[in-house]
């Protein structure tokens, strides 16, 4: 049988009346307009508004809305149009009318309404005619006379939609705990941003102009706003049509899409589906862009590649590749159990993302973990800005190996942003493929995986594009003012690494004191021979060169200031920094001393960042 698509071009007034209703699917995500998606909206009915108020109305167009048609259950000829996209503008639309009733309601009450039977009756017609084109009408069905809502939201959000129109003149927080779901409270915000805006609108010292006002917006939704209505019969052309249509709008992220996907699949067991419902609801809690960001992380850890541009078909076709035949219990389960472990990533991914440990605090090996060793990967995130390897470190909390190799594979990671990117300017992409690749072989391996190919791989390639001269000869060109973070990031790390270097520089790097570590923002660049000072003018030339710079407290730093190279050595010399303290064994501080600092700095960072 061959599908049709019909699509209709006209007024807002063609999406309602003639008995027709609107559902969301319970799989589509909940209400998603912001603030200023709400103030575009406003702004639009205040053009237009003012536009027919002047006897002059303009037509605005508000977009596309999909949707495929079906019968309402019990009739034969009243539609139940399902919503693939437009829920946004179909609610809105709604709660502005709902608005227009509420006004008209609170006017009925009025002295002057009550006492002048034309007025009541006008608003009388009115409300009638808003409650049963937006809100609820009378249906007969197969099982007798019933109300029928124009429409139903997902299941997340129907309940808290319904509310509002049923206690209309309270208050709609009254009835819901303060820790309500984000879509409620952007339900509630935009119904009291649209109501505060109609009533500025029909404001007047005079109830029939009020009245007046209230029909102008009325004739804005049903004759001034246009849109396109795209009709099918289909599921599956409905989805293909929203996909290449979703540019307006609040744009789902590909997460909304893998919900919806996942949930129409599951149709066939609602208490699965309902599970799953609430799963995704965790997951999709963070903005679309961390989202997808997740996602893409997750797919590259398990595949061991770059997601292509299609990030949506990659993803579920990998995970959740859709059967041909009919889905099982069994594979539902297994539906349910992929989106519990997307869930557990994510869960990861937030702690990644903010430069934390990626276990659970209970599940932290104090005995392994330190909190110098937590600093070190909020380093590489926070400072050295390094997202690449999340789908690296994700192989390895996902699958809770031991924290001994999590702490390897943050010191290979951490070496090679530092030597291999930020020093040595490589482009990324060399290194990625070894994250990557190395991701996916945790996943096979797991509790067998050992760390030791990815130092071999990561030091081949230092080798081949960072190797010692090249780092060297970029080490030199460091400069004050020109990447303060990586300069104090450089200046911290040998530090830590102070005692290991001047005692014997074999083996792994070790830090001197792993209970204790330098606070990043806590901790400043502080020159030498001071900055400001021009009593010197060979000095001044190298003052921001990298031997003349370390690092002190926030208080050393205030005591230093601008003193002069005698004064400062003293409070050098009663610094916490072992670094600081050598610098303080020096009687004077002159251009020759800047030149060996650097050369020494150096020859510390070719012990340090490499990994054999």
């Amino acid at each position: 049988m061959q599908k049709s698509i019909t699509t209709t071009y006209g007024e807002v007034s063609l999406l309602f009346g003639k008995k027709s209703a609107y559902a969301v699917p319970k799989y589509q995500r909940a209400y998603a307009w912001e603030d200023e998606e709400i103030e575009d909206f406003l702004a639009d009915l205040e053009k237009i508004f003012i536009a027919r108020k002047n006897d002059n109305p303009v037509s605005h167009f508000f977009g596309s809305i999909i949707v495929v048609q079906k019968l309402i259950e019990g009739t034969s000829n009243n539609s139940l149009f399902e919503l693939v996209d437009g829920q946004q503008r179909i609610a809105t639309f709604v709660m502005l009318m709902l608005a227009v009733y509420q006004e008209l309601s609170n006017l009925k009450e009025e002295k002057e309404v009550v006492e002048n039977y034309s007025l009541l009756e006008t608003v009388n017609t009115r409300i009638i005619e808003i409650q049963e084109t937006f809100l609820f009408f009378k249906l007969d069905t197969n099982q007798g006379i019933k109300n029928q809502k124009v429409l139903t939201l997902s299941n997340l959000d129907n309940k808290f939609f319904v509310s509002l129109y049923n206690n209309v003149s309270t208050s709609t927080s009254s009835s819901y705990e303060e820790e309500k779901p984000k879509s409620h409270k952007r339900l509630e915000n935009a119904f009291n941003n649209i109501k505060n805006k109609v009533v500025r609108l029909i404001d007047s010292n005079d109830i029939a102009t009020k009245i007046a006002n209230l029909k102008i917006i009325n004739d804005n939704v049903l004759v001034d706003f246009t849109v396109v209505k795209i009709d099918t019969a289909s599921k599956e052309e409905a989805s293909t049509m929203f996909q290449v249509l979703n540019n307006r709008g609040k744009n789902l992220s590909n997460g909304d899409l893998l919900r919806a996907q996942t949930l129409e699949m599951l149709e066939e067991f609602p208490s699965i589906q309902e599970e799953a419902e609430g799963v995704w609801d965790y997951i999709l809690s963070d903005s679309p862009e961390d989202t997808d960001d997740f996602l893409r992380h997750i797919y590259v850890s398990k595949k061991g590649k770059r997601a292509e541009k299609n990030l949506l078909k990659m993803f579920g076709d990998s995970f959740f590749a859709k059967s041909q035949d009919a889905l099982t219990k069994d594979k539902a389960l297994e539906i349910l159990e992929t989106i519990r472990e997307i869930k557990k990533q994510v869960v990861i991914l937030r702690k990644l993302k903010e430069g934390e440990w990626p276990w659970s605090a209970e599940k932290i090996d104090t005995n392994v973990v330190s909190s110098w060793d937590k600093s070190r990967l909020s380093l590489i995130v926070k400072e050295l800005k390094n997202t690449s390897a999340f789908p690296l470190f994700l192989a390895v909390a996902a699958n809770d190996l031991n924290q001994k190799i999590f702490l390897r594979i943050v010191r290979a990671v951490e070496t090679a942003s530092f030597r291999y990117t930020a020093i040595c300017q490589q482009h990324y992409t060399k290194i990625t493929t070894i994250y990557y690749a190395e991701a996916e072989n945790i996943w096979d391996k797991k509790s067998a995986y050992n760390p030791d190919g990815l130092d071999k791989k990561i030091q081949a390639l230092i080798d081949e594009k960072a190797g010692d001269n090249v780092f060297e000869v970029a080490l030199k060109t460091l400069r004050y003012n020109s990447n303060n973070k990586i300069l104090k990031y450089f200046l911290i790390t040998l530090e830590d690494y102070w005692d290991w270097y001047k005692n014997s520089a074999k083996g792994r790097p070790l830090p001197d004191d792993r209970a204790k570590f330098y606070n990043f923002a806590d901790t400043t660049i502080e020159h030498i021979y001071a900055q400001n000072d021009g009593t010197d003018p060979n000095m001044k030339e190298v003052a921001n060169n990298l031997g003349n710079l370390t690092i002190a407290s926030l208080l050393e730093n205030d005591k230093m200031a601008n003193k002069p190279f005698d004064k400062k050595r003293v409070i050098l010399q009663e610094s916490n920094a072992k670094m600081n303290k050598t610098i303080g064994q020096k009687t004077d501080w002159k251009r020759s001393d800047i030149s060996d600092r650097t050369d020494e700095l150096i020859k510390m960072a070719m012990k340090i960042f490499r990994l054999k």
